[in-house]
């Protein structure tokens, strides 16, 4: 039983860095796009983040 509970940590905690990474990635596409001056609307659409978090991007940039 404590081995089950163990191995189900274990996928919990690569699922959550798998999502971690595909999020990272997300914002490194959308900082590339708006210094390619594409609006934040396609960016949303095209990267799957929300406008208010790329609006935070752009204003860290």
């Amino acid at each position: 039983m404590q081995k089950d509970a163990e191995i189900t940590r274990l996928k919990d905690a690569k699922a959550e860095g798998k999502a971690e990474g595909e999020i990272r990635k997300a914002r490194e596409t959308a900082t590339k796009m708006l210094s390619r001056g594409m609006s934040i609307e396609d960016i949303s659409d095209l990267t799957g983040l929300s406008v208010e978090a790329i609006e935070n991007i752009a204003s860290k940039k």
